[in-house]
């Protein structure tokens, strides 16, 4: 009997160990997926989809069913979000081509406003800043 019920706390902690080795990745996912609503609803972020979406050239280089991917939060990217300041990579990608739409904006009295936009496409090696707010100098 005292055979078994070692085997079975044996068995019980290996089971334990496994669980919680699953658990971190688990976590990690949902908080990553987490920051991804979030800053999906962010003003910033929408402002700078709504400019995007009446873009056609963005349409000509990409295809007509291009995507936003993830947002890129690691070491490699040029994300930084802090309270004042935000720069963004957002990777896009569809048919003909992938790039990376690179948003930054600030805060002001009114709120957050999108103070630039530049686009970079991989396989076409094209790059170039797709809006500037005109607005920047005069607050």
């Amino acid at each position: 009997m005292y055979q078994s019920f070692k085997k079975l706390i044996a068995a019980n902690a290996v089971w334990k160990f496994c669980a919680a080795g699953a658990l971190v990745p688990l976590s990690a996912a949902l908080y990553n997926e987490k920051v991804q609503v979030d800053l999906k609803k962010q003003p910033y972020y929408m402002d700078s989809m709504k400019l995007i979406s009446g873009y056609p050239v963005l349409e000509e280089y990409l295809g007509k069913s291009y995507s936003i991917k993830r947002i890129s939060r690691g070491a490699s990217s040029n994300t930084r979000i802090g309270k004042e300041f935000v720069s963004l990579d957002v990777p896009v990608q569809g048919p003909k081509d992938r790039g990376v739409i690179h948003i930054q904006a600030s805060h002001h009295l009114n709120g957050w406003v999108v103070d630039q936009m530049d686009i970079k496409l991989r396989n076409a090696q094209k790059e170039w800043t797709f809006y500037r707010n005109q607005k920047l100098g005069d607050e």
